[in-house]
């Protein structure tokens, strides 16, 4: 129940009829292919994350790092059939030297 001291607001105007468009009426907005093709180099990657997402897009399956009796890191990999292999002081160093030899080679 409104009291005297309550603002009356105008009510709004009425909404207009609208159609929609038929299926086939509607365009679809242009579609903008983008991505990143640099090749990284490998003293540039600061993490395996970076390494193993540089080696994944050049097609590496079967990664394996492990670190051997004598402390030294190897990293194992295949690339289209062929295997790779690095071995450094840091399981890093180990990766960045197949990005290495896999960014050589292509």
């Amino acid at each position: 129940m409104p009291t005297e001291t309550a603002a009356r607001l105008p009510a709004p105007p009425p909404l207009s009829p609208r159609t929609l468009p038929e299926p086939g009426e509607l365009r679809s907005p242009p579609i903008r292919a983008v991505g990143h093709e640099a090749d990284a180099e490998p003293s540039r990657v600061q993490t395996i994350e970076e390494v193993q997402f540089h080696l994944q897009r050049a097609g590496a399956r079967d990664m394996r790092t492990e670190q051997a009796p004598d402390g030294e890191w190897v990293f194992d990999c295949t690339i289209k059939g062929e295997a790779y292999q690095g071995r450094g002081r840091s399981a890093l160093e180990a990766l960045q030297l197949v990005l290495e030899q896999v960014g050589k080679e292509r």
